[in-house]
């Protein structure tokens, strides 16, 4: 019997372990290699052995990084069976062939790439049907079951409290009359955490395979305070990512004295025929509003969906219930911020698009009375802040694109800090404006002269000539007035400070030559007054 460690070993991603014992090969586990471990180029992972010589995985859990590689080693020839629990099992139906559509992407992006480089293209390191076929191979035990995975090799998979479904996996091999007997840890949970079991204790062993990425570390106890902290948590970030949960309003919490687990009670904002009326209603608005965009780019669904909000949907001052939840903007016209952001990723969601929901907090020091949501989508590979509630202006039919496709820099001019991380936004050149920016005014005079002679009545521009400020401002309305009077024209203009987006109006009647344009969540744009 011989023991090789093919992954996970001085990193802590790519779990992967070859055990082999009269004359079969055994895995256990066979995952990715991700952020900092990751290495190579797309499509570049190589196997340390043949997959077609393995006769059988077994899978502790379902994170990528444990199991990520299945589809590959599936493509390459492997046709065992692929042994796990039921939850896992199940949790591999919906990661894998979601880890799938990612390679796709990425190659697809990358062979844009390539091709204006004049580079050869790239295959995804796996497909859809590939993920799909590995499902196949899947065959689903209970906690506590002795299964025999080779002649003389079996296997119990115990719960580990690490995520549905983990387990830590005894293996018991008889060899010329002694069974030797190994334990692989898998991934280790935590004690008294909500939902998930404590770690279940193993007797004995002759040899342990156990993650040690926080060995080192002393935990403290964790307190019910602690646990209500880590629900609210969890509760939050499944409210933030699932919109379609719009009927959830709330919970409440149960402690089982003396038990390892607890009672969940949600709070429901309708009664049951009225929750199947509204998801009948909202899946058939989604399906209409996304037919047409079928076949679309990415960036053309984006626009899509940021204008829908702007054309249908009034900021709603009284924050009803249902204006936090898509039910608001998708049926009765009318969210706050929260509502906003979900209808925009339940959209994305139906369109394939790459999409979640970003969380600020309030600031009451500065007059912001609300946490704030938005949306980080990804189109062309690149990831971008969408802010459609900043963008929805008080007046209707107005459409703004001064959120449109922000970078991280230019974003956080006017928004508070994340509650919750997302990834980072380092594209400066998505910004909806960027092909209409002056830095000197004569450039300006030019395009707002052409503007004119072609009878515009409004012309949007972002100013990048140095810091906006009032006297900036006042020299540039003045440029405008000037050239509007010689037209028999009166100018005025909308300011967005923090974004230095100006909104010129060219009228025949007279009315206030600057509005300062102020975002919605009695959120205002501060005014520099130099």
């Amino acid at each position: 019997m011989k023991l090789k460690f093919c992954g996970a070993a001085r990193c802590v991603t790519g779990s992967c372990h070859m055990l082999c014992y009269d004359g079969g090969k055994v895995l256990i586990d066979c995952g990715m290699r991700q952020g900092a471990d990751e290495k190579g180029e797309l499509g570049a992972s190589d196997f340390a052995f043949d997959p077609k010589e393995i006769d059988a995985v077994l899978l502790t859990h379902a994170h990528i990084d444990h199991s990520g590689l299945l589809p590959l080693l599936v493509k390459r020839g492997f046709d065992g069976k692929i042994i796990t629990t039921k939850a896992t099992a199940e949790l591999s139906g919906i990661m894998l062939p979601d880890s799938a559509k990612i390679q796709e992407q990425d190659a697809e992006y990358q062979n844009r790439k390539n091709l204006r480089a004049g580079k050869p293209m790239v295959e995804p390191m796996y497909t859809s049907a590939d993920a799909q076929k590995t499902l196949e191979y899947f065959q689903p035990v209970s906690y506590g079951d002795i299964v025999e995975v080779w002649p003389g090799l079996r296997a119990r998979f115990n719960d580990i409290g690490h995520l549905l479904g983990s387990a830590a996996i005894e293996l018991w091999a008889e060899e010329k009359g002694t069974t030797t007997k190994l334990v692989f840890s898998g991934d280790i949970g935590r004690d008294e955490r909500p939902i998930l079991r404590d770690p279940s204790s193993i007797d004995g062993a002759d040899y342990v395979v156990i993650e040690g990425t926080y060995g080192d570390r002393e935990h403290d106890a964790t307190t019910e305070e602690d646990k209500e902290k880590q629900l609210a948590d969890v509760y939050l970030r499944l409210k933030l990512d699932e919109p379609l949960l719009f009927y959830v309003t709330g919970y409440r919490c149960r402690w089982m004295t003396g038990a390892a687990h607890m009672e969940l009670l949600p709070e429901y904002l309708f009664d049951k025929a009225k929750i199947r009326t509204h998801q009948q209603a909202v899946s058939a608005r989604l399906a209409r509003l996304t037919k047409p965009l079928e076949g679309k780019t990415e960036a053309e669904k984006e626009l899509a969906v940021h204008d829908f909000i702007l054309e249908n949907v009034r900021y709603d001052k009284l924050k009803k219930p249902y204006s936090h939840e898509i039910l608001g903007p998708m049926t009765q016209g009318v969210g706050v911020c929260e509502g906003i952001a979900k209808t925009i990723k339940a959209l994305c969601d139906q369109l394939g698009l790459w999409c979640i929901v970003a969380l600020s907090e309030a600031d009451p020091a500065r007059g912001i009375k609300y946490r704030h949501t938005w949306n980080v989508v990804r189109v062309g590979g690149q990831y971008y802040h969408l802010d459609a509630t900043f963008d929805n202006s008080l007046q209707r039919g107005e459409k703004r694109y001064d959120y449109f496709n922000l970078d991280d820099g230019r974003f956080f001019r006017d928004h508070e800090p994340l509650v919750l991380p997302v990834p980072a936004c380092t594209d400066g050149k998505g910004f909806y404006y960027r092909n209409v920016s002056f830095t000197k005014p004569e450039d300006l005079e030019k395009r707002l002269a052409q503007a004119l002679r072609k009878k515009r009545t409004s012309f949007v521009f972002h100013w990048r000539g140095g810091g906006l400020n009032r006297d900036t401002l006042q020299q540039l309305l003045a440029l405008a007035g000037r050239l509007a009077a010689e037209r028999g024209k009166r100018a005025s203009c909308s300011v967005n400070f923090p974004q230095a987006v100006i909104q010129l109006e060219f009228s025949e009647a007279p009315q206030e030559s600057i509005t300062i344009q102020q975002a919605n969540e009695a959120e205002e744009a501060a005014v520099p007054s130099e």
